[in-house]
């Protein structure tokens, strides 16, 4: 379930709605993208830039590995 409330940015709208997908297919990233009606290589330059924020902010990678 995707959680708004005033304050959160459209950016981490995506983002959540983005690994909600992910989850979802378990790590099919090109069913995560045909879902959400963009390309592949959108999903993937968005999860290398989760995983660039992720590690600068010291938290433990948000994204399926093997996949």
């Amino acid at each position: 379930m995707i959680h708004w409330q005033p304050g959160v940015t459209l950016d981490e709208v995506e983002r959540q709605v983005i690994m909600a997908a992910i989850r979802f297919f378990h790590g099919n990233k090109s069913a995560t993208a045909n879902s959400l009606g963009v390309s592949v290589r959108t999903i993937q330059n968005k999860l290398d830039r989760y995983e660039k924020e992720d590690i600068a902010a010291g938290k433990p990678p948000s994204i399926p590995t093997g996949h």
